[in-house]
């Protein structure tokens, strides 16, 4: 059973309820140029490829996927939020090709972060993107190739490519699965966690 003082702290952050000050990183390099926004929208196949953010070279699996993700993340910034802290530690759940990742080290740059991406192939990309914002960013980064789930196991998981990947059901009717670790996400939360982005929120990472 988690300790409700936990829950509370992580309430509190989640609701942005903080009254201490708190200086933000900044995003504003991070955007798509209106020419790169166009040619990701037309882009429907599971095809890799390349967009430059920040002027940096970062890959994608699915290019309609990408544009919703950067607009979901960093134009809308749907997972802003004021810690109660000065050091966060936030879990990235199903990190995907790792925007939100990045989103939160460059909002949050003294923070600790887990990412975790259960998809092998996606999480080599999760991997190579980081790694190439790695100088740009400050915060504490660490990836984990597991899903979360309610004990630590082996399940199986239905690869789709992009966003839709799942241990829940091929909802990407790709048949296609492979055996992935999986970490029991109660044990995750016996540390106090300002922000816990489980992937399920919205529509993709």
């Amino acid at each position: 059973m988690l300790p409700l003082q936990h829950i509370k702290n992580s309430l509190k952050a989640l609701a942005g309820l903080s009254n201490s000050p708190y200086a933000e990183g900044d995003i504003s390099r991070y955007t798509l140029s209106a020419t790169d926004q166009e040619r990701l929208s037309n882009e429907h196949s599971f095809a890799q490829g390349t967009v430059p953010l920040a002027g940096i070279s970062t890959r994608y699996t699915h290019g309609a996927s990408m544009l919703h993700s950067w607009q979901e993340i960093f134009a809308d910034e749907v997972y802003r939020f004021i810690p109660n802290n000065s050091k966060p530690y936030i879990i990235d759940g199903g990190a995907n090709i790792g925007l939100s990742t990045l989103y939160f080290a460059l909002r949050h740059p003294q923070s600790r972060i887990d990412a975790y991406e259960a998809d092998p192939r996606i999480f080599e990309v999760l991997q190579q993107n980081i790694a190439a914002h790695r100088p740009q960013l400050k915060a504490s980064i660490q990836l984990h190739q597991q899903a979360l789930w309610h004990s630590n196991t082996q399940l199986t998981f239905h690869e789709e490519g992009a966003l839709a990947g799942s241990v829940v059901g091929d909802f990407g009717r790709t048949g296609k699965t492979q055996t992935v670790p999986a970490i029991n996400m109660g044990q995750l939360l016996q540390q106090p966690v300002d922000f816990f982005e489980t992937g399920h929120r919205r529509s993709g990472k």
